[in-house]
């Protein structure tokens, strides 16, 4: 993170900020927990708020956040770096949950751009990286683990190529399978269907990216303690499916397959990864 970034502070209630955002062109959007960061490319925002559910909804796009859990909304439009472009995060309570919008470039190239108009109608506050840094402190949820489950996650940060998880992923790259990821949280959620294309490992997360970088998914292994698969029909359709748990035991993200017998092979790599985990 570059420290001489500019942030401005979003101070418009929810419904204006809604009505901005959905006049805006192409993005990158990211929904994140503790174990997973889920980003997909979209059209363009249709956010929609339900007051009596307590959620705000975006149907077309696949995501939806709670409006009592958000902390603050922040912007970016300058940067000491050009190819660095205008970004909206929204922050919920107990972080690392988030909402993050890269607004991305038109055919013609990015002049001003929609979120350099949001912002200058929204915002009347600017403050540093290190101010917006130390604001997220103090919202930031610690989650100590005991002895025994701290070291099986540095376990699993250390030897992230040998978890079975990798290697059910990989195999999907290989079959070109079709997956979707659902990403499960009080706060934000968001889902997307892609064809997987390419999985690795860097820094102890697995790394999984398809349609030519149109989705990717970013698996912190050190939250990744329990895998429960099944078959699940929906709308009568049999899947193939596999919830991912933290240490505490909360469902933290969804993968599923069209291909129910996938959930046998699963399994079984799953049972050939136990001599490592």
């Amino acid at each position: 993170m570059d420290t001489n970034e500019i942030w401005h502070v979003i101070d418009a209630d929810l419904a204006t900020l809604l009505s901005a955002w959905n006049h805006t062109g192409p993005c990158f959007v990211e929904a994140s927990n503790e174990t997973i960061t889920f980003g997909k490319y979209v059209k363009g925002l249709d956010a929609d708020s339900a007051e009596d559910l307590g959620f705000v909804f975006d149907i077309e796009n696949g995501f939806r956040f709670s409006r009592s859990r958000i902390e603050c909304v922040y912007a970016r439009v300058e940067s000491c770096h050009d190819a660095i472009p205008p970004t909206i995060e929204m922050d919920f309570s107990g972080l690392p949950h988030g909402l993050r919008i890269v607004e991305l470039p038109g055919p013609n190239g990015r002049s001003k751009s929609s979120f350099q108009n949001l912002i200058s109608l929204l915002s009347n506050r600017i403050i540093s990286w290190d101010e917006l840094d130390s604001r997220r402190d103090i919202i930031r949820e610690e989650r100590p683990l005991c002895p025994c489950c701290e070291e099986k996650a540095k376990s699993r940060v250390e030897y992230a190529s040998l978890h079975p998880l990798f290697d059910i992923l990989l195999y999907a790259s290989h079959e070109k399978r079709s997956l979707r990821f659902e990403v499960i949280d009080k706060a934000v959620e968001m889902e997307g269907t892609f064809v997987v294309e390419e999985v690795f490992v860097s820094d102890g997360s697995i790394l999984v990216s398809g349609e030519s970088g149109l989705y990717h998914a970013r698996i912190n292994m050190r939250w990744v303690h329990a895998l429960a698969i099944h078959e699940r029909a929906t709308d009568g359709f049999p899947y193939a499916n596999l919830s991912v748990y933290d240490s505490h035991g909360i469902e933290r993200f969804r993968i599923s397959s069209g291909i129910p017998d996938d959930a046998v092979r699963w399994a079984n790599i799953c049972e050939e990864a136990k001599r490592y985990f």
